[in-house]
């Protein structure tokens, strides 16, 4: 299940290279689509506000197991089932209440943890920082609710030379909030931005990238996929392998395991994208501290 992609892209042939990932690592462990696993995809397409009905419309159905890679849909499920394995990519699952712990999350939701805490966030700035040193406040592409169900950065800002702007006050879940935002960001006097996780930022990345272009602000993005897009550049965990990660998971619990004994995973790995054209434009010459550094160099 997916809160963007579309359902055609869930599958070993599609067009989501981390969904292909997925099934190709299931089958390598011995579940394969339509021969011993049958599949059921379901796509919020972007539609958050669709989300609640479409978690209710997946438990009824009573499937073995779920697959989830959006921490806001996971919220829905715990809400909805306590019996179903659901296996998910998300937010660290402790800090916004969704398991007991790490080691032994206790309850029917398992999976690989992606920290959104202060630590990444201090990271992107800091390598935002680098490539704009002039920059001294920081604005958090990020809704309200999203951000006080998650975590409060900016409450926990890591250097008193990090000003951190409040969150938006509107949802934040339409197109048409993009422009806005960075309007309300200009005024307040933000000069770098980093673009969260959040579900409508990769909906919406191109709507985005073109607008942090327009008001000329550097951003710093959560995949590679963005700078590949156009971003300045990115700082985040590689989706392929968090997704194999998810795929060995759901293949234990397919072969008898408890998902309340199953540790969360932790992703090791996270990988810089840096896009030297989109550089150029705004007047950012990278320096080369970030280019020796970089996973992805777009030219």
């Amino acid at each position: 299940m997916a809160p963007v992609d579309p359902v055609s892209a869930l599958s070993e042939t599609g067009s989501s290279p981390p969904f292909r990932a997925f099934f190709e690592q299931l089958r390598q462990l011995g579940f394969v689509d339509r021969q011993n696993l049958e599949v059921m995809r379901f796509s919020g397409e972007g539609h958050s506000e669709r989300f609640d009905e479409l978690v209710k419309e997946v438990v009824n159905l009573q499937p073995d197991a779920i697959f989830v890679n959006s921490t806001r849909m996971l919220f829905s499920f715990k809400q909805e089932t306590k019996t179903i394995p659901i296996v998910s990519a998300m937010a660290d699952p402790v800090r916004v209440g969704l398991v007991a712990s790490i080691s032994r999350p206790g309850g029917n939701i398992t999976g690989v943890a992606i920290d959104q805490g202060i630590d990444l966030f201090e990271k992107r700035w800091e390598l935002l920082k680098q490539a704009a040193p002039r920059t001294s406040k920081l604005g958090l592409l990020i809704s309200r609710p999203w951000w006080l169900r998650t975590d409060k950065v900016g409450q926990e800002a890591p250097k008193p030379s990090i000003e951190v702007m409040s969150p938006f006050e509107t949802s934040y879940s339409r197109e048409e909030d993009n422009r806005p935002a960075f309007e309300r960001m200009v005024r307040e006097g933000v000069d770098g931005i980093i673009v969260t996780e959040q579900n409508e930022n990769w909906v919406y990345g191109r709507s985005i990238i073109a607008l942090a272009k327009e008001f000329k602000l550097p951003a710093i993005y959560p995949a590679s996929m963005f700078v590949e897009g156009g971003g300045l550049m990115s700082f985040g965990v590689v989706p392929n392998d968090l997704f194999r990660d998810c795929a060995r998971i759901v293949a234990e619990i397919f072969n008898g395991a408890n998902p309340a004994n199953i540790p969360i995973s932790q992703p090791t790995k996270y990988e810089l994208g840096l896009n030297l054209k989109t550089a150029k434009e705004l007047g950012i010459a990278m320096p080369s501290s970030l280019l020796v550094q970089a996973d992805k160099v777009i030219e």
